[in-house]
């Protein structure tokens, strides 16, 4: 997998940003990858993801807020501001709904991104941020499924179909989006490679598995 070239990483916006509040989502266990924090492994250049969507975030948005959002005791007291899941104990969709809420209370927009994309472009986020400004949700689609990580909320629109999916069985992001009409980012192929994220040991370059924990014999 390589980032984009649509947009490397020396893309500079040519206008001023609205300051969305982006949230980074942490909470996921990791168990494919043997528990490991996803956002702290180091990707080809050396820095951690974490590290490395914070560079991105920054130049493409200077003046957004960057948070992590749920909790993972693995990234304790690793100087990031927090943001916890509201209500706790529902996944990845309490998560959006703190995100949104804190977002609602200050008048921006929401971004949400996986603590597990390790090629994403200034370029790419900056299209995110842009494009599209009225859309109640803007994502784009890999293999024709929304990604709701990779994705920006209109809070007061988006909030009460996210109370709905909390109050129902099927408490997915993705139920979320069934509940407004959310508009289609439209990505090219690299743009595509450049959103893949980390889920499993082989989505890893073989000589950054190393860092991943040993399986027992």
């Amino acid at each position: 997998m390589t980032p984009s070239s649509r947009g490397d990483d020396d893309a500079q916006p040519d206008e001023p940003l609205a300051a969305p509040l982006v949230g980074v989502f942490v909470g996921g266990r990791g168990e494919r990858m043997g528990g490991v924090v996803k956002g702290l492994l180091r990707t080809p250049s050396g820095v951690t993801i974490l590290d490395r969507l914070a560079r991105v975030v920054k130049r493409a948005a200077p003046d957004a807020e960057l948070v992590l959002v749920g909790a993972h005791d693995g990234l304790e007291g690793n100087g990031w501001s927090r943001l916890p899941d509201d209500p706790d104990g529902q996944g990845p969709l309490a998560g959006l709904s703190a995100l949104l809420r804190a977002a609602a209370a200050d008048g921006r927009s929401a971004i949400a991104l996986a603590s597990d994309l390790p090629f994403i472009t200034p370029s790419l986020f900056t299209r995110l941020v842009r494009e599209a400004e009225t859309a109640p949700i803007y994502a784009p689609k890999l293999d024709g499924i929304f990604q709701p990580l990779f994705a920006r909320y209109t809070p007061d629109i988006v909030l009460p179909a996210v109370g709905e999916v909390l109050r129902s069985p099927r408490k997915s992001l993705l139920a979320v989006f069934d509940r407004v009409t959310p508009v289609e980012m439209p990505v090219d192929v690299d743009e595509a490679h450049a959103l893949r994220d980390w889920d499993e040991p082989t989505d890893l370059p073989a000589p950054l598995r190393a860092q991943l924990p040993r399986k027992p014999r």
